[in-house]
């Protein structure tokens, strides 16, 4: 029982079997109705022709008893002695029996036969209801045109249980060769249907994610191709899941790593899926949030959305991004401000989906702006008193240095004035005293000018223009610098033309002079003083250095030098501001300033400011030409 319901749940066996074994039944059945007739045919044959040779040698011993007038009854005793022979008769032309084997049949006629063809003929007959061969063999006796017969009744009795035999004998073989087709065909077909079962047997392992299931078919034909190609599928189904199941656990990891809230909303505005942002900053649980009404959560909008409704909104950004700011209700009340954003998931049929709702926590956002609103304001009325404290020291400046640059200018024009009325009447002391007296007052009015200048590049705004350095240079040769110039025999040297910037006209102009000044004024005795100016790019910004062959600074001063009223020891003729009032220019331009220099050797200055638009000063491309002025001409 337990086998046949095994056999029975096989489909395709059971199926393949009865098929071979139907098969089987009607070939057999085929080949043995077949030869059993045959052979039956043969025996009754044999049989017939037996007696046919047996009638026709009494035909000729009962011709030959004629002749002599003698009976054969030793040939018709052979005749009788035969198991197959039922009777024998012999008939006259009339049909009628004169001579039997049974005496009571002597005087009975079996109807007519014609007898003309002298050749030996069998019929069938039934004999006291059985059905025989009746054999009908002519004599040559009698009158002439009147045949005689012998007639011999043929029992098919012999014949009839050698076919049953053969019937028995065959159904034997034929259940014998039924068991055995039964077996070949019980062989053949778990040949053929034992991949198919372990095929199927995988399908359902595979369906119920028995991912390692493989199938074991080696039958080195088509059968075992397939079932390799079900354990590459296999393979790569659970390939495909491993991966699809990776990436969803590390979407959900990406999701709950996320710091903004994020939530799935089906197309009936109910919350199917959110991140641990979202339960942690509205409070809910999973169980709690999942399932949830997305308009209980988003609270208002924005003042350029309010008044829509969220559903209409984002229906209408089916093919863009909802961007907005509003609010979520937390679980316990709380409105916390949110920029939020949205976007649709449609199918192939453009029908939607769900809504991704994404929205991060801009409370502290909105605390910041409200601070930098304040702290802007703060800095707007700081600016406005730091701009009117500007005015107010700048025209203190401007008041004081006027005032005290009259009473300067009267001690050196007297102090000139004194020095020449009393020409020749003063001993060396107090000619040196006075000589002191007329430099000091010198002294003290380049002291205001530079004062007054460094309180105009901290006060004053700057105007940011493009600047072309090159008339800046050729302005101060004309004008500021052409006594110097000519008073020291000095050269400006411009190798390729300059750069433009982008600066305050005014105070690139105050820097330049500085610069060259240094240059012209600090040289050695009896050698004419050499300037050489020099520019280029570095990323945004214009390097300018300014170079001359003056007497230098030792390299532990470089910092120094550009620090308010500070003086090398053997340098006297300047006031200390002038370096002050440059580095102070170039940083409020958001540059550096610098310097390298060998002492006896001369020194480089350069400092960095924004480029200002279009390529040389002159609009020109760079083309390597220099050009040399000398004494301000």
């Amino acid at each position: 029982m337990r086998w046949k319901k095994k056999l029975s749940g096989r489909g395709i066996l059971v199926k393949l079997i009865l098929a071979m074994m139907l098969l089987s039944i009607i070939s057999v059945a085929i080949i043995l109705g077949v030869a059993l007739n045959e052979q039956k045919q043969i025996m009754e044959r044999n049989l017939i022709e037996e007696n046919e040779r047996l009638a026709e040698v009494a035909a000729r011993s009962i011709e030959a008893g004629y002749i002599a007038r003698t009976l054969p009854f030793r040939t018709l005793n052979q005749i009788n002695a035969s198991e197959d022979v039922l009777f024998w008769w012999i008939v006259n032309p009339e049909g009628e029996i004169y001579l039997a084997d049974n005496p009571e049949m002597c005087g009975k006629k079996i109807g007519s036969i014609s007898w003309e063809s002298r050749k030996s003929l069998v019929k069938d007959y039934v004999y006291n209801g059985e059905e025989i061969k009746f054999l009908i063999q002519p004599l040559g006796i009698g009158e002439p045109g009147k045949v005689e017969a012998l007639c011999i009744g043929i029992s098919m009795q012999s014949v009839r249980e050698a076919t049953n035999k053969m019937i028995i004998t065959g159904l034997a073989y034929f259940l014998w060769i039924i068991a055995f087709a039964w077996a070949l065909s019980f062989f053949l077909a778990r040949k053929f249907t034992g991949p198919i079962t372990q095929l199927v047997e995988g399908t359902k392992a595979i369906s119920r994610g028995e991912l390692d299931h493989r199938v074991a078919i080696k039958t080195g034909d088509e059968i075992e191709v397939l079932g390799d190609s079900f354990n590459n599928m296999a393979q790569r189904v659970k390939n495909a899941i491993n991966t699809a199941t990776a990436t969803r656990k590390e979407t959900e990891n990406i999701m709950n790593t996320m710091i903004n809230t994020l939530m799935v909303v089906d197309p009936k505005g109910k919350v199917v899926k959110a991140n641990k942002a979202a339960f942690d900053l509205l409070g809910y649980s999973e169980a709690e949030l999942i399932g949830t009404p997305f308009n209980k959560i988003i609270g208002t909008q924005d003042k350029e959305t309010k008044g829509i409704g969220l559903e209409k909104r984002l229906k209408e950004a089916a093919d863009s991004v909802a961007n907005f700011e509003t609010t979520y209700i937390a679980k316990d009340g709380r409105e916390i401000p949110m920029n939020f954003s949205a976007s649709v998931i449609i199918d192939e049929e453009g029908k939607l989906q769900g809504i991704v709702c994404d929205a991060g926590n801009i409370s502290e956002r909105k605390k910041a702006d409200e601070e930098r609103t304040g702290l802007i304001k703060e800095l707007e009325e700081s600016y406005r008193k730091l701009t009117q404290s500007n005015r107010e020291l700048r025209k203190i400046v401007y008041i004081t240095s006027h005032h005290l640059q009259e009473p300067t200018r009267k001690v050196q024009v007297f102090g000139n004035m004194l020095h020449e009325s009393v020409e020749g009447k003063l001993d060396a002391d107090e000619r040196e005293n006075l000589q002191f007296m007329i430099d000091s007052s010198q002294r003290m009015e380049k002291l205001v000018k530079d004062i007054r200048s460094y309180s105009i590049v901290i006060t004053k705004e700057k105007q940011l223009k493009r600047v072309d350095l090159n008339k800046v240079i050729a302005e101060l040769k004309s004008s500021d610098l052409a006594a110097v110039l000519e008073d020291t025999g000095g050269t400006i040297f411009i190798p390729e033309t300059l750069l433009s910037v982008q600066a305050d006209p005014t105070q690139i102009r105050m820097l330049m002079r500085h610069l060259i000044v240094n240059g012209l004024i600090y040289h050695h005795n009896g050698i004419a003083p050499e300037i050489t100016i020099r520019s280029s790019r570095e990323e945004n910004m214009v390097r300018v250095s300014v170079e001359d062959n003056g007497i230098g600074i030792p390299k532990e001063h470089y910092d120094t030098i550009f620090e308010m009223f500070q003086q090398l020891h053997f340098s006297k003729k300047g006031t200390g501001i002038g370096l002050a009032v440059c580095k102070k220019i170039v940083e409020q331009h958001g540059g550096e300033i610098g310097v390298v220099s060998t002492p006896g050797a001369g020194s480089l200055f350069w400092f960095t400011i924004p480029e200002g638009r279009g390529e040389r000063g002159d609009g020109r491309e760079e083309n390597g030409e220099g050009r040399t002025e000398k004494g301000g001409r």
